[in-house]
């Protein structure tokens, strides 16, 4: 697989929405791409603070502007 394919995936690959096959060819390109593995790493590191705001309550003197 090339560096553009792999990282077109990357959001399937960590959900574990492959199939098998892909799964294991990407697994074998992050082995071998620093740079994918890095990307892979900070997408990784994003949605766990993504993961970790969807937790947080708003304050209480927080204002929604509805169609905002």
């Amino acid at each position: 697989m090339t560096c553009k394919e792999v990282r077109a995936l990357l959001s399937d690959y960590i959900d574990r929405e492959l199939n098998v096959e892909i799964l294991r060819d990407i697994d074998d390109h992050i082995s071998d791409c620093t740079a994918c593995s890095l990307q892979l790493e900070q997408l990784q590191k994003s949605l766990e603070i993504l993961k970790r705001l969807r937790d947080k309550t708003p304050p209480n003197d927080f204002v929604d502007f509805p169609g905002q």
